[in-house]
């Protein structure tokens, strides 16, 4: 069943769970990806007075990781394999470093403070999951720009003296790259 099948029919809609309705390529998840990064960095930035131990000095740091956040979540694509990648090593390291914040200073905090790193890190945790999805997809062929390789001129496409033309259907003879059309009646 395509993912298109659910804008067809409605009844398709209720088979599967919502978290596969919301994507339209097959086994991409970058757009659950990409609002879950959203909703961080939100997170990150209107909690940051309640969960930071010096707000001075941390500040720089919320700021470039809710950028760098949104930021990712724009570049999310489907036929970015390299963006995809990304996503899931930014998810690696959101989980890390707010989970060892959280859990290293859980008994000198508030319990505010505590669940509110805790929730940032399970975004990350929900972000790993589905960006890793979508890198399965990716390392399986069924998403990703394929690689393309340099092609190389057929023997029929080369003429004696190794320049390539083209054949065209209403032309007799071949158009020669280096000729112009109207030079060849001279």
């Amino acid at each position: 069943m395509d993912r298109y099948d659910v804008e067809k029919d409605p009844g398709v809609e209720a088979q599967e769970p919502w978290f596969y309705r919301v994507t339209r390529v097959s086994h991409y998840y970058g757009d659950t990806t990409r609002q879950i990064f959203l909703v961080a960095a939100a997170l990150i930035l209107l909690g940051a007075p309640f969960y930071a131990d010096d707000l001075q000095v941390q500040l720089p740091f919320v700021v470039v990781c809710t950028v760098a956040l949104v930021a990712f979540a724009a570049f999310t694509s489907p036929r970015s394999r390299l963006m995809i990648l990304a996503d899931a090593v930014l998810c690696v390291a959101g989980l890390i470093f707010f989970e060892l914040w959280a859990l290293s200073a859980w008994n000198r905090v508030s319990a505010t403070t505590f669940f509110l790193r805790e929730i940032i890190a399970f975004l990350f945790l929900f972000g790993l999951y589905f960006s890793g999805k979508s890198w399965r997809a990716v390392l399986l062929g069924e998403v990703g720009e394929p690689k393309r390789y340099a092609t190389f001129p057929n023997e029929s496409e080369v003429d004696h003296l190794g320049s390539t033309f083209r054949a065209d259907d209403d032309q007799e003879e071949p158009f020669h790259r280096n000729e112009k059309p109207e030079d060849k009646d001279n």
